[in-house]
């Protein structure tokens, strides 16, 4: 599958390959880390999305935030909260957007991280 960009870090898709529909198409991937700048690193990626009438109609979007941590319990009240913010910012989303949030938690010793 060919993406025409990819946001932020596209290492984490290499490294960490996420179960994408393949029967979609998609123009963009977004892949953002969970901390206090991802909400707001997506309305600017959103923002720009939304002004680019080549990919409205065309293509969808799919928008993955990327969870990296070794201990679930951390990550799971921050999820909660950003999916409840995200679903809340863009349930008005042309439908050509797919969001779609997956968490991702791996050992990061095993990982070679650290």
């Amino acid at each position: 599958m060919k993406y025409l960009h990819t946001y932020y870090n596209e290492r984490s898709i290499k490294d960490h390959p996420f179960e994408i529909d393949q029967s979609k198409h998609y123009h963009t991937i977004v892949v953002i880390p969970a901390h206090d700048e991802s909400l707001e690193i997506l309305e600017k990626t959103m923002k720009s999305l939304l002004m680019n009438k080549q990919t409205a109609h065309q293509y969808l979007c799919l928008v993955l935030i990327n969870h990296r941590a070794s201990d679930s319990d951390e990550i799971g009240d921050a999820s909660a909260s950003l999916f409840k913010q995200l679903k809340a910012r863009y349930q008005d989303a042309p439908a050509w957007i797919d969001i779609q949030i997956r968490y991702q938690v791996f050992d990061q010793k095993k990982a070679g991280v650290g």
